[in-house]
């Protein structure tokens, strides 16, 4: 009787603690577990990768990015981004979801990016080898996926017109040498 116990007290610990360190029997689940995920987050995208997911999830006026990596049977969540101190609450374009994680055994680059601008025809992003360029229409976001690990500056992510001439640059302002992170956005081109 005193093994049975035991072997159930250690059980019930083990499934405690896998609980509390926010691991889930399913990818949504361990996501909407994350310690920084608002408790009124709603998901506007799912983006399927290979070892794990992502999911971008919109809280009042700004995004979170929330990534998914598959633990055993289980799902956690090791990390996520957000746009939260970005000043582009009222611009044209902005990016609405961001990620660039490696560990050991994976890596992944993630931006999504959404229009509210009619000029707007393409996104054009990533490096001289990996550069892809995406249509888009005013109120849809498209959502560039590497399979490696890029900054933002080596990116360089463009917005053109339906005759490509560059409309945005996203960056840090020009002309400038102080550098505020809630200034990293989309500038129009003049």
């Amino acid at each position: 009787m005193k093994k049975r116990l035991f072997f159930i007290i250690v059980i019930v610990m083990i499934i405690v603690f896998f609980l509390m360190s926010g691991h889930r029997l399913t990818p949504d689940g361990a996501a909407k577990a994350h310690a920084f995920l608002e408790k009124n987050a709603k998901i506007v995208k799912e983006i399927e990768i290979g070892w794990g997911r992502a999911y971008i999830y919109k809280i009042n006026y700004y995004y979170r990015t929330v990534l998914v990596v598959k633990n055993g049977f289980l799902w956690r969540s090791p990390v996520s981004m957000t746009t939260e101190n970005s000043a582009d609450k009222k611009d044209n374009i902005r990016t609405i979801g961001w990620m660039n994680y490696s560990n050991n055994r994976e890596a992944i680059t993630i931006l999504a990016v959404k229009s509210y601008d009619d000029e707007i025809a393409y996104i054009e992003a990533g490096t001289d080898i990996d550069r892809e360029k995406k249509e888009i229409r005013k109120d849809e976001t498209v959502v560039f996926l590497w399979e490696k690990p890029f900054y933002i500056d080596n990116i360089n992510p463009i917005a053109l017109s339906r005759n490509n001439k560059l409309c945005y640059r996203y960056g840090y302002p020009e002309d400038t040498n102080i550098f505020r992170a809630e200034e990293l956005k989309w500038h129009k081109v003049k």
